[in-house]
């Protein structure tokens, strides 16, 4: 991208956003009435994105999607979308016409300090907090996607209604009392089989795996690319690598950031100094029995011990690795939660570390670790340092 001869080629291949509505609403909405419907809940990737132009990216086989979009039959124009909070700024580079943006706090956001409606913010570009939709969406923050649902099924009447889901399960447990789960795979398929004029013209809207938006300047904001931005990537940059893929229908996740033409300096390698302390660490902590809000507990205590200056804003999180990028239990089998899980012998848990910071500080790592009673194993055998000059990798451990 920084060789002229390369971004004219890339010019020919620019994507541009898509329409913000070219879902067949008329016929879902007849769909709905013939049998007699009240609303739609849809989840899967493909009803989401067909009803709003929202393609979440990442997600892959059959791990719990953290989206949904909600239609009243008796509110066609006021549907409702519902997303983890790091997909908020999605918005601004590809427009919905779903107006009513809820936010909930998702898996990037610590266990080990109070939920505070303030955590939204580390999601919202400088140049976007201004947009009127952003500010609805801050008073809509929820910390679980469970209410933000039950919620928006309120606001809309829906909640002692007869309601299709695509994914019923999901309906089921959110236990609305008074509340008619129905099968909405069918009334969604009548919709798609017709399709609309835009959707005929054909687009392409697939971004890929999980990639890291880069915001310009001093900007800490987290955002996830969308495959639309179209900047060049100018040396001393920061650029996050999240990197999916499969083996035989088995994940491997892991990730590295790139110091373009350089390597870090003043207080980016101090972050990245720490980070890579942080991993090591963690790795050794990474033992059955721990639990994830102690691991999150853990690795900010190593970051206030090296020295960076707001430990609390850095992002350490984790998640199950196998056929997806999940493999945990959403509740355990009294019930309740399973938000803090612990770990457990023989299972591969990915280590994600971000300290954030303007474009030339940010630091981003990834490890893939298998637990076993003497801690963590790492699968890569690159590192905890970053991609640098002439494209090495800087080893830190």
């Amino acid at each position: 991208m920084m060789n002229t001869a390369r971004s004219a080629t890339a010019d020919a291949f620019a994507r541009a956003p898509l329409p913000k509505r070219f879902c067949n609403l008329d016929r879902l909405l007849h769909a709905m009435k013939a049998r007699g419907l009240d609303g739609i809940v849809a989840t899967a990737p493909w009803n989401v994105f067909y009803l709003t132009a929202f393609n979440g990216i990442a997600h892959k086989s059959d791990e719990p999607r953290p989206y949904a979009v909600i239609l009243s039959r008796h509110m066609p124009d006021h549907p409702v979308l519902i997303l983890a909070d790091y997909y908020l700024a999605t918005f601004l580079k590809q427009p919905t016409w779903v107006e009513d943006l809820r936010p909930f706090r998702a898996v990037m956001m610590p266990l080990d300090l109070p939920a505070q409606r303030s955590d939204i913010d580390r999601f919202i570009p400088q140049d976007g907090a201004e947009a009127s939709w952003i500010a609805h969406a801050r008073t809509a923050y929820a910390f679980d996607m469970a209410s933000a649902v039950r919620r928006a099924l309120k606001d809309l009447r829906l909640e002692h209604g007869r309601v299709a889901f695509d994914d019923m399960g999901f309906g089921f447990r959110l236990e609305v009392e008074g509340l008619e789960v129905a099968d909405g795979y069918d009334p969604l398929m009548f919709a798609r089989a017709v399709k609309t004029e835009t959707e005929l013209g054909g687009f392409v809207r697939d971004p890929g795996g999980m990639v890291w938006g880069h915001p310009r300047g001093t900007d800490p904001a987290l955002t996830l690319a969308t495959g639309l931005e179209h900047d060049v990537v100018e040396p001393g940059s920061h650029v996050m690598f999240d990197c999916h893929g499969t083996i035989d229908l088995y994940c491997w996740d892991g990730g590295k950031t790139w110091v373009v033409e350089g390597e870090p300096e003043g207080a980016a390698k101090r972050f990245a100094d720490a980070t890579a302390r942080v991993a090591e660490m963690l790795l050794s902590a990474m033992r059955p029995g721990t639990r994830i809000s102690e691991l999150q507990a853990k690795g900010r205590e190593i970051y206030r011990r090296e020295g960076v200056p707001d430990p609390a804003s850095a992002v350490i999180f984790f998640h199950g690795l196998g056929l997806s990028h999940m493999d945990i239990e959403q509740r355990t089998a009294d019930g309740k939660s399973n938000v803090d899980w612990m770990l457990e012998d023989g299972m591969v848990v990915p280590v994600h570390l971000l300290y954030p910071g303007g474009e030339h500080e940010r630091f981003w790592l990834e490890e893939v670790v298998a637990i076993g009673n003497d801690g963590g194993k790492p699968l890569f055998s690159w590192g905890f340092g970053p991609l640098t000059r002439e494209g090495s990798i800087k080893q830190n451990h």
